[in-house]
């Protein structure tokens, strides 16, 4: 079952357990990583798809290639004292 997988997944990532202590009412723990490999290389191709089809955009803009060299104003903190 697709969904009882995908939960075994999630409770992984959630806890943060090995995928071997995986509880069985999520099915074996080979099958979720198995398809948890599956699932982050799709998903890292979609990205990396993603980055692509954007990035030709943001070179003709001549703000978003400079936004790192902008400078950062720090809001002081109602906190803070000059003492």
């Amino acid at each position: 079952d697709d969904r009882r997988v995908l939960n075994g997944i999630f409770w992984v990532l959630r806890s943060g357990a090995p995928w071997r202590d995986l509880p069985d009412s999520y099915g074996p723990p080979t099958t979720c990583y198995n398809r948890f490999g599956i699932w982050d290389r799709i998903m890292d191709a979609g990205r990396d798809a993603a980055v692509q089809m954007i990035e030709p955009r943001f070179n003709r803009i001549p703000e978003a290639r400079d936004l790192s060299r902008r400078p950062r104003f720090q809001r002081s903190s109602s906190h803070s004292t000059n003492a």
